[in-house]
């Protein structure tokens, strides 16, 4: 029987993610997932790859509903996008990879919006962008390492998130 703990998140996280993408090629975990609309609290179809807890909700690998909706802007260049950045609330979001552009209010919950940077992977169903599971896995884990070595500690929600898509994925036992 296999476990993880917070620990061996924090310290091994890039090889628990290599690990987990070995197996996807050798096929010993079947990554064939695709995601349901339907899950979501709110469309979001715009010039932008849905993330974080919405993209995982929409993939079935966790089963909680999101405080927020994560959503990385592709393109700043149209009209919409740039007016649309201009409402935003300024924020940073510590630990995370990406840079928070600012977050908006939309009918009782929290959207932010994140900085593009290089290139995401991401799968499309429906005329919807997600960001890869995988890669989304690993940024929770980096999360949880850069706010374990800053001494603030873990955030909980990140550690039942990552535990349940390792256990939906049949890489640990919990």
């Amino acid at each position: 029987m296999r476990t993880v703990s917070v620990s061996d998140i924090v310290n091994n996280g890039n090889s628990i993610v290599r690990d987990l993408k070995l197996s996807m090629i050798s096929g010993d975990i079947n990554l064939n997932i695709v995601p349901n609309i339907r899950r979501l609290k709110k469309k979001h179809k715009h010039n932008c790859i849905i993330t974080g807890s919405s993209a995982l909700l929409a993939f079935g690998l966790i089963d909680r509903m999101p405080n927020d909706i994560d959503l990385i802007l592709v393109s700043d260049e149209s009209k919409e996008t740039k007016e649309l950045i201009l409402t935003l609330q300024k924020g940073k979001y510590l630990g995370d990879p990406i840079d928070l552009i600012g977050s908006h209010r939309d009918s009782g919950y929290i959207v932010d919006f994140f900085e593009y940077k290089d290139s995401i992977r991401y799968i499309e169903q429906d005329g919807y962008k997600f960001e890869h599971p995988i890669d989304i896995l690993n940024k929770k884990m980096l999360i949880m390492k850069n706010n374990h070595h800053a001494g603030i500690g873990s955030r909980t929600k990140d550690y039942f998130d990552v535990c349940k898509i390792l256990k939906k994925l049949n890489y640990v036992d919990i």
